[in-house]
């Protein structure tokens, strides 16, 4: 018997089945020694590679060995496998099998998730497995628990998730959840339990559900009409999608550059815009208005930020690094990129830049070395060539324990490197092929890296060890072009150059969604700062809006007439700044974070100060975010009598 070391080394090598360089040889017999062991670690491996696994060598033998199970525990980690994941096939392998979990709570998942129905409810006659998921699991089983009840007109799954007696409210249904509760109990025509759910729906599926009952020409009793006849004129009103979280309008187009703009950075405070174009120009704009502050000579920018307490725009070029003062826009004095080195003089052309958390230091890498500067005067702090070590594609930072530089290579290396001084510390092979790109978690624990190979890997920080569980993620099929990780640290989103992005949960990386609809290169992400919208800039020249968690899709805006370089979204979530191929930067006003907010609250939960709150924050704003204030008024003066 292979101890567990041993079988997460075979795992590992099994799992690398999308990268073309290791011999297929090599998975097949990893994947044959892990069958012939079968102890439940190697049956959980075995079984993600059924599931996220691209070779049909080692797929087949996985599947195999998982159909020829004979002990409970590993066939309830197959079972657990196939509620998570949905898999059709794996799906399928387990009802062949006959397998069932050994917790009838599990179990009555498995056969509701089957369409099983007349079994499951032999096995929860009580609803309390269906309740306990609704209350306890993630988003993605609850939403295909809905798909499921949806598909099947399950009313007794409606009156589980949001009838009395719950302990999970209706407000805390999820948007899949409501989607679905709304299409079962219109399918099968129960309008007056419909009427009783807008009570506590909040006002964007209240909207809908008033929506469709106009429609239907449906009216409640006598003493409610008056209230209905009003909410409902209201809802037929309005003229935008009632569930999304952005409404975004016509874009502003700022002019002014003559060339192609890829670098964009916002202030702090959301006051500033600047954009950097390989005209050689920066430009400062005024928001939300767009209109134009300053121009500055950029030379040839390679990289634009501003620093953490906003006092200081910075650009990176091929020579030295340029400072302006914010707001003002005066020039704040260069930072050298030439430093001594034994045996002469080193000159970086910077290519990435960055500044570490606490605001003390500014870091870049370029083709020669990299180097580090004390802010905010911006004294010399390090400098190493790379020399002997494969141009640096990528530089992140991390100040969890002590100061740390990280570099991807072009090599596929990872090294680390100490702040202040720049000492190399260490460097692992981490990728086949070059390493496109980084991101590290808010709080600096944990890296992720995307390669050339199509892979996503985990690290710990600050010592870089690698995170190789067999959940670990997997990958793409083509490169990784942008990474990001969500705000409070939950989510990892991937992109690559077939348009595919990917939602892995943290800290371990297991598979969250795949979102598709881009016909080009994902060539930016953007998170709003609460974490609840994801912003995809394609080549396609469109920029796809996907709620989060769930990936939903939140909308397209589409106006650049070539691929979208940049974006960024102000603190505040207000606004959203692009910029294109098409020399133009643009403007997408989405909602008001605080209209977001209130119209995803349940209607309960609502009250006139929340009113006077939404009023404060749109006061001088028309058209649509009117429109909705006023529908919330009017179902919070229904809700509550007055």
């Amino acid at each position: 018997m292979l101890d567990d070391h041993k079988v997460d080394v075979l795992i590992e090598r099994m799992r690398h089945s999308i990268t073309p360089t290791i011999g297929w040889w090599l998975r097949w017999r990893a994947a044959h020694r892990l069958a012939a062991v079968r102890s439940p670690r190697a049956v959980k491996g075995l079984a993600r590679a059924y599931v996220f696994g691209g070779d049909k060598r080692v797929t087949s033998v996985a599947a195999r060995a998982l159909a020829e199970l004979d002990d409970q525990v590993s066939v309830d980690i197959v079972c657990d496998l196939m509620i998570a994941t949905g898999d059709e096939r794996l799906t399928e392998l387990v009802a062949t099998a006959g397998y069932e979990h050994s917790d009838p709570s599990r179990r009555a998942l498995m056969l509701f998730l089957a369409g099983e129905f007349e079994r499951y409810a032999e096995v929860d006659a009580d609803g309390a497995a269906l309740r306990s998921a609704q209350v306890l699991a993630d988003e993605t089983l609850r939403a295909r628990l809905a798909g499921r009840a949806r598909a099947s007109a399950r009313l007794d799954w409606v009156r589980l998730i949001a009838g009395a007696g719950t302990k999970r409210r209706a407000v805390d249904l999820s948007h899949a959840e409501w989607a679905a509760a709304i299409g079962i109990l219109t399918a099968t025509g129960r309008w007056e339990e419909l009427w009783r759910l807008v009570r506590e729906a909040p006002p964007a599926w209240g909207v809908r559900i008033l929506r469709e009952l106009a429609r239907r020409r449906w009216r409640p009793h006598e003493v409610e009409q008056g209230g209905f006849d009003e909410l409902a004129q209201l809802a037929l009103s309005r003229t935008v999608d009632t569930v999304r979280v952005a409404m975004p309008s016509e874009p502003r187009i700022l002019r002014g550059h003559r060339k192609h703009v890829p670098h964009l950075a916002v202030t702090p405070d959301g006051e500033l815009l600047a954009s950097a174009a390989w005209d050689r120009s920066v430009r400062l704009w005024r928001l939300p208005s767009g209109e134009p502050v300053s121009v500055f000579d950029g030379r040839n920018t390679t990289g634009l930020l501003v620093t953490g307490d906003g006092s200081t725009l910075i650009a990176s070029t091929f020579s030295p690094v340029l400072r302006w003062r914010l707001p003002s826009g005066e020039p704040a004095g260069e930072l050298s990129t030439a430093f001594d080195e034994v045996g002469g003089t080193a000159q970086t052309g910077l290519s990435s830049l960055v500044e570490t958390s606490d605001g003390r230091f500014l870091v870049g890498t370029g083709s020669s070395g990299l180097t580090a500067w004390r802010m905010p005067g911006g004294e010399p702090a390090g400098h190493h060539s790379l020399s002997g070590i494969s141009h640096a594609n990528e530089v992140a930072v991390s100040l969890a324990a002590e100061g740390r530089i990280i570099l991807g290579g072009f090599d596929g290396k990872l090294s680390l490197w100490t702040l202040p001084g720049c000492v190399l510390l260490s460097t692992q092979a981490a990728h086949e092929g070059p390493i496109s790109c980084l991101a590290t978690s808010p709080e600096g624990r944990l890296l992720a890296t995307g390669g050339h190979d199509g892979r996503v890997r985990l690290w710990r920080l600050p010592h870089g060890d690698p995170i190789d569980t067999p959940s670990g993620p997997a990958g793409h099929e083509n490169w990784l072009s942008r990474l990001a990780i969500t705000p409070d640290g939950a989510l990892l989103i991937s992109g690559d150059l077939d348009g595919l992005i990917r939602l892995w949960r943290l800290p371990f990386g297991e598979p969250a969604a795949v979102l598709r609809g881009h016909r080009g290169a994902v060539t930016d992400l953007a998170v709003t700062s609460d974490g609840g919208l994801l912003a995809s800039g394609g080549a396609d020249g469109t920029i796809r809006l996907w709620e989060l968690p769930s990936g939903m899709s939140a909308g397209v805006l589409s106006g650049h007439e070539d691929k979208v370089l940049r974006l960024v979204i102000t603190p505040d979530g207000e606004l959203l700044a692009s910029g294109g191929l098409d020399r133009s930067v643009r403007l997408w006003r989405l909602w008001n974070p605080v209209l977001r907010e209130l119209s995803h609250t349940g209607l309960g939960q609502l009250d006139w100060h929340d009113v006077a709150r939404l009023k404060s924050a749109l006061r001088g704003r028309t058209g649509p975010e009117q429109d909705w204030a006023a529908m919330i008024a009017a179902l919070v003066r229904w809700r509550h009598g007055r």
